[in-house]
């Protein structure tokens, strides 16, 4: 299972965004119905690790699910390693 970031999702959808290519990469090389992404934010996470709302959600969903993580921001990343989430790319 992949939690995925929003920014991997805009990363896919917007050409210009930074992150085009690998976006789209780990979209198409993930198995169908691999992908996650949360509906819901938690304020425990947030308090926790010092991430806003929405990346919070994302951390939330991979600890959940105990998925790897896909994101270019590095403050969810920082946050994910903090709690033993594995990183993608």
């Amino acid at each position: 299972m992949i939690a995925l970031d929003a920014s991997v999702l805009i990363g896919h959808l917007t050409s210009h965004d930074a992150h085009p290519a690998a976006a789209t990469d780990i979209l198409l090389n993930a198995a169908p119905g691999s992908m996650l992404v949360h509906p819901l934010s938690l304020a425990e996470l947030r308090v926790g690790t010092g991430l806003e709302l929405p990346d919070c959600s994302v951390l939330d969903v991979a600890l959940h699910f105990a998925s790897s993580l896909a994101t270019f921001d590095d403050a969810l990343a920082a946050g994910a390693r903090q709690r033993g989430v594995p990183l993608l790319p």
